[in-house]
Order: C-alpha cells, then sequence, then structure tokens
C-alpha cells in the first residue's frame, strides 16, 4: 500500500526535484484542536454552573480532543486546505463532545 501510495505521490509532484519547495512560510495546524479552543468558551458560558477559567477550559477541551481524532494540516502563507465542509463535520462532532465535557469538568472542577 506504501508503494502505491509513493507512486501516486510522484506522478503529481508539487515541485521539481532540487527546487525549493514553497516560496512562504510552511506550518504544520491542528485543526482538531483550533476548532475545539474556539468552541469551548461559548459551550462553558452557556452553561449556568459552567466556569470559564482557565483550568477548567484547559479541562474541558483536553476530555474532548483525546476522544476525537486529530485532523493536521500544512499551510503555506497562511492559506488552509481543509475543505469547508470537513470543518463543518468537525464543528459538529466536537460540539457533541464538548457539551459533554462541559458536564463532566462542571461536576468534577479541579479547583
Amino acid at each position: 500500500a506504501v508503494q502505491a501510495a509513493l507512486k501516486r505521490v510522484s506522478l503529481r509532484p508539487k515541485h521539481r526535484v532540487g527546487s525549493p519547495s514553497h516560496r512562504g512560510a510552511v506550518s504544520l495546524v491542528n485543526y482538531t484542536f483550533e476548532v475545539g479552543a474556539e468552541m469551548v468558551g461559548p459551550a462553558l458560558g452557556r452553561t449556568p454552573s459552567g466556569c470559564g477559567c482557565d483550568d477548567c477550559r484547559a479541562d474541558t477541551l483536553a476530555y474532548a480532543l483525546n476522544r476525537y481524532p486529530a485532523k493536521y494540516g500544512v499551510t503555506v502563507d497562511g492559506r488552509r486546505s481543509l475543505h469547508p465542509t470537513y470543518v463543518d463535520f468537525m464543528r459538529h462532532e466536537l460540539g457533541m463532545l464538548i457539551g459533554q465535557a462541559v458536564r463532566v469538568v462542571s461536576a468534577h472542577p479541579h479547583h
């Protein structure tokens, strides 16, 4: 399977061998972390017993992300390659997990 994947990739290389692979800054992005981090604050704010302190936010995010597979990507000069419909799907699934995490962390805060 690995050999077949390497053969397919070599048919459409991103750059010529020996030439610079990019013209701008390249970085690795954990899309799951980014989407989850932006959802935690509002989720904690919607519950009357939800504490919005940094400890509870971190615990809530860790609980949810440990139950969801990570999705990584590469950006070039800030351009992202994750399809918007996948981001919507990820928001939906993470939303359910973050809701569960809010209930668990609110019931058992570490402070």
